[in-house]
Formats: C-alpha cells, sequence, structure tokens
C-alpha cells in the first residue's frame, strides 16, 4: 500500500484510491444477549444491549452464535460485508429456578408417601400456558420450562 500526500488545491485531485476496510455490522438482539463473533482468525465475546448495537468489523465472513436463555431459530447466523445485519429472534425460551422450602413448613404442595409435590406454573396474560412438577432435592425444588415463542404479527 502506498502513501501520498494530497494538496487540496482549486482543482480536482487525480490518482487517488479509496479502498474500504470495514463495514459496520448491526445485530439487533431482543433482549440483553450474550454472543459469540467467530472468524478465521479468532473468536471475540459480545454484550448484546436489547435494540441495535453496532460494530465496525474488518473480515468479509462472520459466524454469529447467541448465548442466552432463549434459542434462535439457527444455532448460528452469518454476517458478511454484502448481508451486515441480523436480527436475533427467540424461537424458545428456557426458564429454571430453584424453590426452596423451610423444613419446618407443613402448607407446601400435596403430600405423596412423605414427598412434598410443587407444580410451577407458567400464566400468560392469566392463562395457564405450561405447567411442570419441581423435583425435590433435599430443601430445594427444581424446575425446567421450555416455551416456544410467539410468532410475531407481520
Amino acid at each position: 500500500m502506498a502513501e501520498a500526500k494530497v494538496t487540496v488545491g482549486e482543482t480536482d485531485v487525480a490518482g487517488v484510491v479509496l479502498t474500504q476496510r470495514g463495514y459496520v455490522m448491526t445485530v439487533h438482539a431482543v433482549i440483553p444477549t450474550e454472543a459469540e463473533l467467530v472468524a478465521a482468525t479468532g473468536v471475540a465475546k459480545l454484550a448484546l444491549a436489547a435494540g441495535a448495537n453496532r460494530f465496525c468489523v474488518a473480515k468479509k465472513h462472520y459466524r454469529l452464535i447467541p448465548h442466552g436463555c432463549y434459542k434462535c431459530m439457527f444455532d448460528e447466523l452469518a454476517i458478511t460485508a454484502e448481508h451486515p445485519a441480523v436480527e436475533l429472534v427467540p424461537s424458545l425460551y428456557r426458564l429454571e429456578g430453584e424453590i426452596v422450602v423451610n423444613e419446618q413448613s407443613e402448607s407446601v404442595g400435596t403430600c405423596y408417601e412423605s414427598e412434598a409435590q410443587i407444580v410451577v406454573v407458567a400464566k400468560l396474560n392469566g392463562v395457564v400456558i405450561q405447567e411442570v412438577p419441581a423435583v425435590k432435592r433435599g430443601p430445594h425444588f427444581f424446575y425446567s420450562m421450555v416455551r416456544a415463542a410467539r410468532r410475531r404479527e407481520a
């Protein structure tokens, strides 16, 4: 790459070649999400905020791999100079939790064979959309839910 001094005057300057060295990549996230941006030369960890996230990048091709409490339709998304914007659209949400119960409490769920049974209920606008049992381990109850995301209206 050659460098040349250019004096700006009253006439046009000839022989100057401008070379683009990168582009702006945009990642739209519904909620804050961690992700990896993978290029042939390495991996960068990203902390994406909800909304538009813009980054100046130099490589022609990247793979974006989101890591969060939801799953996208694709496990990874391609970002290129020709297609520099992607949107992380959740297709599944994962919810996990732990309920700690005081050992002295007798009003926890329904007892079967002296084991308390708890059912975790998820509601959307007051309507039950999913129920899962919580598994007891000591004074803790653990549960896990996976919920398909609602499709957005066009």
